[in-house]
């Protein structure tokens, strides 16, 4: 089915993409879902895209995604790192060339790069754990000797992907055991320690969804 801007507004199928994993099945899911509704199909797997800035168009297995009249991100990696803002940037790019982007690129980056999420709830005034955010090793052990017991925690990671418990020491060699983890860390994460005071918890984790600014559930 092929149409556009203009078959939109004539009431045609708009044609939507679906950024997302190949082998997904929540990505499966939802191009079945757009098929359904619109009859037409097209899953952007992002390690495929090919953006040309001069041409002014964005080819998606032989389709420039900048003439879609939407696209729906699902998933925009297996796994996050700072190459998936990357990604978003690029579709950023495109939502400027016309699709409406569903969200939108620079609502997510916040999502994936935890200083960046962190920095918008503190602006905001939402609550959370104490957070220090450092370079310094010495500097991150002082905010684990005031917290007590803290979550270090990498700065791109989903489902507690490389967090680790670290407690106050209680001797000088556990005071180096710990600048050797931290040097660690710094050397497989990056140099940026992320500590998040440990909270007693009820063992439970809430998700909440709000759409247009109106709680869902």
């Amino acid at each position: 089915m092929q149409t556009n801007k203009a078959g939109e507004a004539s009431g045609a199928s708009p044609r939507i993409g679906v950024v997302g994993i190949p082998d997904g099945w929540s990505t499966r899911e939802l191009l079945d879902a757009v098929e359904r509704r619109t009859g037409f199909r097209h899953l952007i797997d992002m390690r495929e895209v090919v953006v040309d800035f001069a041409a002014g168009r964005a080819l998606s297995r032989g389709l420039d995604i900048c003439e879609l009249d939407a696209i729906i991100v699902k998933k925009i990696a297996k796994t996050y790192t700072p190459s998936a803002i990357d990604r978003l940037e690029l579709l950023s790019y495109v939502e400027s060339r016309g699709p409406r982007l569903f969200s939108k690129p620079e609502r997510m980056i916040p999502l994936i790069d935890r200083v960046s999420g962190t920095v918008k709830l503190q602006r905001g005034r939402i609550p959370m754990p104490p957070t220090t955010v450092t370079e310094d090793r010495e500097q991150a052990l002082g905010a684990l000797e005031r917290y007590g017991a803290a979550v270090l925690k990498p700065l791109f990671s989903t489902k507690a992907r490389g967090m680790r418990v670290l407690r106050r020491p209680s001797d000088p060699e556990e005071r180096a055991a710990l600048l050797e983890t931290l040097t660690r860390f710094q050397a497989e994460e990056g140099p940026v320690l992320y500590l998040q005071k440990l909270l007693e918890l009820p063992g439970r984790d809430l998700g909440v969804v709000f759409l247009g600014g109106e709680y869902l559930a």
